[in-house]
């Protein structure tokens, strides 16, 4: 699992490289700048790695690895309702509590049903990344094909 995990460092750093290699329509004039943002996303990437794998291994030392999911979905709904009660009573530490719950919680559903959580990241921006549509009410609707 690290192996792919580490690909796919890789490939989010060169898409980075890609990205800040233009930056605003006009390239970078200094390379030591680019190589700087370019760093400080490789080491989050590195953190968010090293995070993913502490919460595996959380699940795996309470034996939770390989059960079916659904205690998970369940877990999921309270955290996402204490999200929505943090929200709405502006308690942007709850907030904080709660994102990192539901990603925690996320982690051990895909860990449980064999889903690689980078994966089912990258596949949700991917089906997104060139939705087109408006947004209503706060929320992104998208266009009818």
């Amino acid at each position: 699992m690290k192996n792919k995990r580490l690909k796919q460092m890789i490939k989010l750093l060169n898409q980075l490289a890609s990205d800040y290699a233009l930056q605003d329509g006009k390239e970078h004039q200094d390379l030591s700048t680019c190589l700087l943002v370019i760093r400080k996303r490789f080491e989050e990437l590195v953190k968010l790695n090293q995070l993913i794998e502490k919460t595996e291994q959380w699940f795996i030392n309470r034996n939770l690895d390989s059960l079916d999911g659904m205690g998970q979905l369940t877990k999921l709904k309270e955290e996402v309702d204490e999200l929505v009660d943090a929200r709405l009573s502006d308690d942007k530490p709850e907030e904080i509590d709660a994102v990192g719950d539901i990603t925690v919680v996320l982690i051990g559903y895909c860990m449980q049903r064999g889903l690689n959580f980078m994966d089912c990241l990258d596949a949700a921006y991917e089906e997104i990344k060139d939705r087109k549509g408006k947004v209503i009410n706060g929320v992104f609707v998208k266009e009818a094909k």
